[in-house]
């Protein structure tokens, strides 16, 4: 997610809708199943928000930024507590710059 950020207030919009791609592929696809477990309606949510900032960066990167970083922070919660929408924490595997 942090690339796509990056990108993203770079004015790159394409390189920030295939970031947040690689995001949802590499990152929160694999773990799709067993949150949907708990809470599938809050992943559909999620699965929605994706394809809103995917859309958002490529219409308007520099204006995605705020829904790249709700979204991140979002998957986050998601990820670390096994449920969408819980406290967030990073799950990006790289640094932020």
């Amino acid at each position: 997610m942090a690339r796509a950020e990056d990108a993203a207030r770079q004015g790159d919009g394409e390189a920030a809708a295939a970031a947040l791609l690689r995001a949802y592929r590499e990152g929160f696809e694999p773990l799709e199943a067993g949150l949907r477990d708990g809470d599938p309606l809050a992943v559909t949510r999620l699965e929605y928000r994706f394809g809103e900032a995917i859309r958002a960066a490529r219409r308007r990167p520099r204006g995605a930024v705020p829904a790249i970083e709700a979204l991140a922070a979002e998957v986050a919660g998601a990820t670390s507590a096994g449920t969408p929408g819980s406290a967030a924490s990073s799950t990006d595997a790289e640094p932020r710059r």
